[in-house]
């Protein structure tokens, strides 16, 4: 809201720069928009900042609510190590999934145990069941 006002003030002060030829004017327009713009770039959420874009995954008409189940899914290294449990968890349509974690945590694990479960479930462990409409 202090951005959209400061965006306007800017924007009369502009005009009036330029019609009376002011250029004190016309620098105060330009260091009202920067403040403008920061305090935009403050009022961001972080995730957003570092977003690389929304997600859209194609609709194949399934009518199942829960589209993933894990029931105490272990995330593990390539070697066997357990890194954490999932717990008891579902997946359900229109759902947004969000994984925090430090480097190594297991988040890229969790999800390629969660594609293989959808893709290959004859494949997947038992603890990631995938609805079969998927």
């Amino acid at each position: 809201k202090v951005a959209e006002q400061l965006r306007k003030q800017a924007a009369k002060l502009n005009n009036i720069g330029i019609n009376s030829g002011s250029d004190l004017l016309v620098v105060k327009t330009k260091q009202l928009r920067q403040r403008a713009e920061k305090l935009e770039d403050a009022a961001k959420p972080a995730h957003l900042e570092r977003s690389a874009g929304a997600i859209r995954l194609a609709n194949r008409g399934t009518h199942a609510k829960v589209l993933v189940t894990l029931e105490d899914a272990v995330v593990t290294t390539p070697d066997g190590t357990p890194l954490f449990k999932a717990g008891r968890q579902f997946i359900c349509q229109g759902d947004r999934i969000v994984l925090l974690g430090l480097n190594g945590a297991g988040k890229s694990r969790l999800v390629s145990m969660l594609k293989q479960a959808i893709e290959r479930p004859e494949t997947a462990r038992d603890s990631i069941k995938a609805t079969p409409s998927l």
